[in-house]
């Protein structure tokens, strides 16, 4: 049994070690992803424009700054760290396998498409500009409360099996015990003995891990220094809470029938009798804490599949504003501001990676149900859906999708309206003159049937939102202009490209850059996926961890209950009690709790595992009962 309590020490170790390593440390190096002590600050107007103004500023004043960003092109969390020249941030890496830092030199577009927090020396003061004026923030960071919380359960279930093991070796040693009792060892020195052995064998282990660990961080160039504190700090801890454990298991000790050991008795049938109900006890317990967990990685998986809905927009470049002092200017000169309609058309016409789709701009009535989208959006989403036709691309058609099943006729005369005189007018909102010598606009109405949901980014929200049967405008270049000018400052207007650097070539290119901010289209949800991520990283472990440990204890407890009564279940086999004869009222209290967990798993699917536990247990008990009886028959007649 001694070798089997090492085994388990050893692997509570890897267990605690592995969780304090991807929990505890793995918080602390995201939340001191900027290790100089410098801190955070924000612009209060923070504002794309306000922030290139800013970046300006900090140049100009030689300020050192820090800021990063996520790169949500990659399946794993990578930090991307910007730096100025002057920066004393160290670059280091971080041990998780799946999460990795790259540093790069600050520049002014990636700063501006960041949330905007920037890290510099504290006591930072800018000029008096108002709109430049910065306030000390706190950034956003994962809580060490929050794996406690999520994890609270299943460190309870795993320091109450750890109970039970240290019960089952107690037992195992009670007759090496009652002969050290009757040789004049006194209850608290035996008690002292085996809990000094037990927690200095643990120790060593830590100690064991913990340099591995340390080596391999110093070896990556990670924070190996704090990574050793924790480390240590965390071990002292977990000793501790074994000892007292252990302690609490050597109660037994204290009660020890040496009448019973003089007969050769091995095991008191009263801890048979205390371990029969424990066990089935832990089982329903963990699977109480599986449907926790159960919950709570549905919800996490539900987070993998957004962030899989967002990794299809990481490409996705848009505007993240406009340059106010030039815009302001430009729509009061009529050259420019033509020249400007002019330009933002021929970007979104002659770009084969435009890609639009609006809930604001264009709706009937009350009813929020209308999107104006593109030729490419509707070929690349929405046409396989509603097995719908490839639609000419003509710039003086308009389709207009509706569910089968929706009339229209009642505002018919209002989207024509609409479409074909005013969004074609649009800049005469703006003082421009309304469009002379074109040709006209038609509309075509098409029906499909009611199976379409969408999912897109709303510019009438500001976040990715779900429009089921919704009315689709399709348009491919009917407007003027600055209506898609106003389309791309809300966002509803986004390009793909390789790079934002790539995405700012193409505004070069239309002479759209001086005025145009780019940006990311995911970068206002970075934070919320990384969190999740992070989260949802730290958690799967603990399945394998309890299914391992529950193994362990089953087998080890129907071990002690057949020696516990090993004479007994030798003489019933020897009068021609077959197993389930000799062990009939387990196996119906097992079986019914087997069909009981079968039909909770109606409701519930994690029962399952309950019901698998259960079969399991009735397997390694006709095991045990076939090792321990029945092949060695005259030893269990001896009560060896």
């Amino acid at each position: 049994m001694k070798r089997f309590l090492k085994l388990f020490l050893f692997l509570q170790t890897l267990i605690l070690s592995f969780l304090f390593v991807n929990s505890i440390y793995n918080i602390y190096e995201k939340n001191n992803i900027i290790n100089n002590n410098d801190v955070a600050y924000q612009l209060k107007d923070n504002s794309a424009t306000n922030r290139g103004a800013l970046y300006d500023e900090l140049l100009h004043k030689k300020t050192p700054f820090e800021f990063i960003k996520n790169d949500l092109k990659s399946d794993t969390i990578t930090y991307h760290v910007f730096k100025s020249t002057n920066s004393t941030q160290k670059e280091y890496a971080i041990l998780a396998s799946d999460i990795s830092i790259k540093y790069f030199p600050a520049n002014k577009q990636d700063f501006q498409d960041s949330s905007g927090i920037f890290y510099t020396n504290p006591g930072f003061s800018m000029s008096s500009k108002p709109d430049l004026a910065i306030a000390q923030v706190d950034p956003d960071t994962i809580n060490y409360t929050q794996i406690l919380t999520v994890n609270g359960i299943n460190l309870l279930i795993l320091l109450l099996f750890s109970l039970i093991v240290y019960f089952i070796f107690t037992s195992t040693e009670l007759k090496k015990i009652t002969v050290k009792k009757m040789i004049g060892f006194s209850n608290w020195m035996i008690s002292k003995e085996y809990l000094s052995a037990i927690c200095r064998l643990q120790m060593g282990f830590f100690m064991l891990t913990t340099l591995i660990i340390t080596i391999y961080a110093c070896m990556h160039q990670a924070n190996w220094l704090m990574l050793l504190l924790i480390l240590l700090l965390c071990s002292f801890i977990t000793v501790g809470l074994n000892g007292l454990l252990i302690w609490l298991s050597q109660i037994l000790i204290f009660n020890i029938s040496i009448s019973s050991m003089l007969k050769n008795s091995n095991f008191n049938k009263t801890i048979s009798r205390i371990l029969i109900p424990a066990k089935f006890l832990f089982i329903i317990s963990l699977c109480f804490s599986f449907y926790y967990l159960t919950a709570v990685l549905n919800n996490m998986n539900q987070v993998t599949q957004r962030m899989e809905f967002y990794h299809s927009f990481a490409n996705h470049y848009t505007s993240d504003g406009f340059n106010s002092d030039i815009y302001e200017k430009l729509l009061h000169n009529d050259d420019e501001r033509n020249l400007f309609s002019q330009n933002i058309k021929k970007l979104y016409t002659t770009s084969n990676n435009s890609f639009l789709v609006d809930d604001s701009v264009f709706q009937v009535g009350d009813e929020l149900k209308y999107l104006l989208i593109n030729q490419n959006f509707y070929l690349s989403t929405i046409r396989d859906k509603i097995d719908g036709k490839t639609m000419h691309a003509n710039p003086h058609d308009i389709y207009v999708l509706m569910p089968r099943n929706d009339t229209m006729e009642s505002v018919k005369n209002e989207i024509d309206e609409d479409l074909t005189v005013t969004y074609a007018n649009y800049d005469k909102f703006y003082g421009g003159e309304p469009q002379v010598n074109q040709k006209p606009i038609h509309t075509h109405y098409l029906y499909y049937d009611n199976k379409l949901s969408l999912e897109y980014f709303s510019s009438r929200m500001g976040e990715f939102n779900k429009s089921e049967n919704p009315i689709l405008i399709v348009d491919n270049g009917a407007f003027s202009g600055l209506f898609y000018a106003d389309l791309l400052n809300s966002k509803a207007l986004h390009f793909t490209d390789d790079s934002l650097t790539a995405f700012y070539e193409l505004l070069v290119r239309y002479q759209l850059h001086d005025i145009v901010v780019p940006g990311s289209l995911l970068t206002p949800f970075e934070k919320e996926i990384e969190n999740d991520q992070f989260m949802l990283s730290n958690m799967s472990f603990f399945i394998v961890i309890f299914i391992v440990t529950t193994l362990f204890v089953v087998v080890f407890s129907n071990k002690i209950r057949i020696l516990a009564n090993r004479k007994k279940y030798a003489l019933q086999h020897l009068l021609g009690f077959s197993f389930f004869k000799t062990f009939r009222y387990t196996i119906i209290f097992s079986v019914t709790l087997i069909f009981a967990f079968l039909l909770l798993a109606i409701f519930i699917p994690i029962s399952l595992l309950g019901a698998s536990l259960l079969l399991v247990d009735l397997f390694v008990l006709h095991w045990q009962y076939k090792q321990l009886i029945e092949r060695k028959i005259n030893n269990s007649l001896k009560g060896e």
